[in-house]
């Protein structure tokens, strides 16, 4: 692990062999070194805070991507979001993995975070 967040994003982004391909269950042993609980409580507390803003945001967000052709054209070519249901189950999935990763806790064996991960 990196010592840094900033450490951690450069060396994903200059060294493609640290991303293991193969998927393994994440534990809470998992987490690294620069993770603060007391920081990612506070994190938690704005998104709980502000979650219906965020949602909104995230909404706004999405009608603008679909209103940009090109990038509507790449979405309908990933087979995920061809048909107005599966893009919104694509969309609500999403949001709901936000949700967990932004209420649950990650020190939890059991937590649904862990499973987002």
């Amino acid at each position: 692990q990196t010592q840094t967040v900033e450490e951690h994003f450069k060396l994903i982004l200059e060294d493609n062999s640290v991303i293991d391909p193969n998927l393994r269950d994440v534990t809470s042993n998992d987490l690294p070194a620069w993770y603060n609980k007391n920081i990612y409580k506070g994190a938690q507390n704005y998104y709980k805070r502000n979650s219906l803003s965020i949602v909104a945001a995230s909404t706004v967000g999405l009608i603008i991507v679909f209103a940009v052709e090109t990038i509507l054209k790449v979405l309908l070519c990933t087979k995920r979001s061809s048909s107005t249901c599966l893009a919104f189950k694509r969309y609500v999935e999403t949001l709901q993995h936000l949700y967990n990763i932004s209420t649950c806790d990650p020190a939890d064996t059991n937590s649904k975070y862990l499973m987002a991960m």
